[in-house]
């Protein structure tokens, strides 16, 4: 059998690596390019219509901002950044916080370019500073989102503790994450299960799965399958892909006092497999 020396072995390598950062560069430049090209489409077409009250064309495209959003991020999903931007960038023309802010991610993300996201980033928090200081939860959450995507985990954590202290559900849920990750502020597990509890009580699915996680595995708690089996299900019942998975296999092995059920089983993995999750195929 042939052998390769250390030598070759390190200079095959080298050159796998080589090619895969050139293509990433490439790719990089390439979604920058389709980014920018969005701006500039964007910015011609809205300085024709601007003087055009009666375009119905354009009526249609930026009356409702939150459709464009749904539409963008469905492209964003499907990696086509492009045609993403065109929505974003009409949704983010009304105002939209969401939008500005995921196009500061795919800059970030994306196109490596750092002084472009920030400056979606600034808009998408000015945006919403003046409501957020003037006490409105939403907004104060929606300021969190933004400066958690920029990595600015201390204002994160500033607006999103504002808010969460007026009972916003998301806010506590993404609050707790700050406490249990000790960014932006010490780390705490147990003021992050109290926030996710919180959460929870408020039907937040995310935060009724994070605490089945938590119970199931004894995550900084004593383990307790009861308490995740209970998590679990309410989530599932809301949608929650990953909760409805787990629950499969509670009924599957009869965990947390649930009964042995294959139907039960195979109706929640079939509920996650339905939204993509592909390990639930292997029980079905």
């Amino acid at each position: 059998m042939a052998s390769c020396e250390p030598e070759e072995v390190q200079s095959q390598f080298d050159e796998w690596k080589r090619k895969q950062d050139e293509e990433l560069r490439q790719r990089t430049a390439e979604i920058k390019h389709q980014l920018d090209e969005a701006q500039r489409k964007f910015a011609e077409s809205f300085t024709r219509n601007e003087h055009n009250e009666h375009n119905e064309q354009n009526e249609l495209e930026l009356t409702d901002a939150k459709s464009q959003f749904e539409l963008g991020h469905m492209y964003h999903r499907k990696g086509n950044y492009g045609k993403a931007a065109e929505y974003y960038l009409q949704a983010s023309q009304q105002g939209n916080v969401d939008a500005k802010r995921m196009l500061g991610d795919m800059y970030y993300w994306h196109a490596s370019d750092f002084d472009e996201a920030a400056k979606w980033y600034n808009r998408a928090a000015q945006t919403c500073l003046e409501a957020a200081e003037q006490g409105n939860s939403e907004a104060q959450y929606k300021l969190g989102e933004v400066y958690n995507s920029a990595m600015d985990y201390d204002n994160a954590f500033k607006w999103w503790k504002k808010s969460a202290e007026q009972g916003h559900a998301k806010a506590q849920l993404w609050l707790a994450h700050l406490y249990d990750m000790g960014r932006g502020v010490e780390q705490d597990h147990n003021e992050a299960l109290r926030l996710w509890e919180k959460s929870a009580e408020q039907g937040n699915s995310a935060a009724q799965y994070n605490l089945g996680l938590i119970y199931d595995y004894g995550i900084f708690v004593n383990e307790d399958k009861i308490k995740a089996f209970e998590f679990y299900k309410k989530s599932a019942e809301q949608g929650e892909r990953s909760a409805q998975y787990n629950l499969g296999h509670f009924y599957r092995l009869g965990l947390g006092g649930a009964a042995k059920d294959k139907a039960e089983a195979a109706k929640w993995y079939k509920r996650a497999a339905e939204q993509g999750d592909v390990n639930a195929l292997r029980y079905l």
